[in-house]
């Protein structure tokens, strides 16, 4: 059964996206900035399951005078678990020591071999564009819990991620500086991912946890400290 909760917020996204399209309002991506450096992310790579995503994003990207970063090409395809923020930048070996290396192989062990069925594609109203699975697994759920508590006690602020199990699989980057072009190119692009949309929720787009990477964010999506 769906949660009421998740299908609500993904109607939520789902309609502030098509407002900020309709009306010509989405800012492009300015890049990963360096308050991520603070940041610690907890996600899993998407394994046999990356070629299908590839594919969408293949299509968002054709026909369109919108640039697009995207997942793979730009930054690791990866579904988030967990985000949490220090007070100061966090050394990037961190998630591979101590206590924080420890948590990593308790979260793998608990969520290896758990399957996420992504049948959501969704365009938000800052131009990144989400897969989503409406049903998040009570074994992500209840690991959700755990990490919170381990990381408060580490001194670090989690960030909610309530009702949502998501990965990014575009950003829009640069749109057209004429009015109309814009709005018209937005229109086109939103459809297009709505398009996509009804073809995921008849086939989605099923990924099973193998292992999970737990890492500075700036680091992990930049790929350099």
């Amino acid at each position: 059964m769906f949660s009421t909760w998740v299908t609500e917020n993904y109607k939520d996204l789902r309609e502030s996206g098509q407002t900020a399209c309709a009306r010509g309002v989405i800012q492009p991506f300015p890049g990963f900035g360096d308050h991520l450096k603070r940041w610690l992310t907890l996600s899993f790579p998407f394994g046999s399951a990356t070629a299908r995503a590839q594919a969408v994003f293949k299509t968002l990207a054709s026909d369109t005078p919108l640039s697009l970063m995207g997942a793979v090409k730009d930054f690791p395809l990866h579904g988030v678990l967990f985000k949490a923020e220090a007070s100061v930048d966090m050394d990037p070996k961190m998630a591979h020591e101590g206590k924080l290396r420890d948590l990593r192989a308790a979260v793998r062990l608990l969520l290896t071999g758990t399957v996420i069925t992504f049948d959501q594609l969704i365009l938000q109203a800052d131009g990144t564009v989400i897969l989503a699975a409406r049903m998040i697994p009570e074994m992500i759920e209840g690991t959700r819990v755990a990490v919170e508590a381990s990381c408060r006690q580490l001194g670090l602020a989690p960030s909610p991620l309530n009702h949502i199990l998501h990965s990014v699989q575009a950003r829009i980057t640069r749109l057209p500086e004429n009015e109309g072009a814009r709005i018209d190119a937005l229109k086109r692009f939103h459809t297009t991912v709505e398009a996509l949309n009804r073809e995921l929720m008849c086939d989605p787009i099923a990924v099973t946890v193998m292992s999970v990477d737990l890492e500075q964010t700036y680091r992990f999506l930049t790929g350099h400290d």
